[in-house]
């Protein structure tokens, strides 16, 4: 999360503006609509994976997802349109060596359910930004491709 200037899960202050999505303190991000009405917040669930072999430190994994469902779903079809391809978090893994990965997408809405579209993913890397940090991280990082442990919705799928 974006706290003084720090900026949430790789998403920087400069992207959070254009983009219309403001982070605050905790775990909770601001969307705005594209109308007078007001933004409205959304909240993660975090949850920690253990540690195992390819992961030593396990891995903390936050969910938008339950969120966006409960809040949108409230919403009646006239206030959806003014959130129709808002970007939104969908989930954002911490490897706790330094990395980040966060997923995002557009929010689409049609008769069938509330979709998120066109994910693409966002990658911070503290090391690289910061190599004086190095010295409190344990080597070599594993997993080499953290990747390859994310999870996203598809996107031709209701949330």
């Amino acid at each position: 999360m974006m706290v003084c200037g720090i900026a949430w899960a790789g998403v920087t202050c400069s992207e959070l503006l254009r983009s219309k999505v403001t982070a605050h303190a905790g775990l909770t991000v601001l969307i705005r609509p594209q109308h007078t009405l007001p933004p409205v917040t959304l909240c993660a669930k975090v949850g920690r994976h253990p540690a195992s072999l390819h992961l030593p430190f396990g891995f903390l994994e936050s969910s938008f997802i339950d969120s966006i469902k409960f809040l949108f779903g409230q919403f009646l079809p006239l206030w959806l349109t003014y959130f129709e391809g808002a970007l939104v978090p969908i989930n954002s893994y911490d490897f706790l060596d330094g990395r980040l990965i966060t997923v995002l997408g557009y929010l689409h809405f049609s008769e069938e359910g509330i979709f998120v579209t066109n994910h693409h993913t966002r990658i911070e890397d503290v090391l690289r930004t910061k190599p004086e940090l190095a010295q409190f991280t344990c080597t070599p990082r594993t997993p080499q491709n953290p990747l390859l442990y994310i999870t996203t919705p598809r996107e031709e799928l209701p949330l």
